[in-house]
């Protein structure tokens, strides 16, 4: 299937960055470019681009509701899940971002219970342009 010009675009520019060694790519806050360095770079080599779905979602301190909010990644951001893990509050992914404070490591809700789907696996432009 053929993907919108716009859509098309933005995946090959996001796959070009990722492909260069950045981790978690996209405008994230503040429409600031996001990457981190060759440590996480070099653990994402398995790692699953996804998509933020829904309007704000918070990256916590560990794979809990409860846990503390770090910071946030926005509707149309695309970061790279490094690890999937699966709790009574649903499956978690682990990504490393770059905040103004420096590198992070959290983790992010895939589907809110009442929400619904809050990020979605990224079909890679290689597949779909190929």
């Amino acid at each position: 299937s053929q993907l919108p010009g716009e859509l098309r675009e933005r995946l090959e520019a996001r796959l070009a960055m990722h492909r260069g060694g950045g981790v978690a790519i996209g405008p994230g806050v503040g429409s600031q470019a996001i990457s981190v360095g060759a440590a996480a770079a070099a653990a994402a080599k398995d790692s699953q681009l996804y998509e933020v779905l829904y309007d704000a979602v918070w990256i916590r301190r560990s794979p809990s509701t409860q846990a503390e909010a770090v910071t946030k990644r926005l509707k149309g951001d695309v970061l790279s899940v490094l690890e999937l893990e699966e709790t009574s509050s649903g499956v978690w992914g682990r990504v490393h971002v770059a905040t103004a404070e420096g590198q992070c490591e959290g983790w992010m809700l895939l589907r809110h219970p009442d929400l619904g789907e809050l990020l979605r696996p990224v079909v890679q432009a290689e597949t779909v342009l190929g």
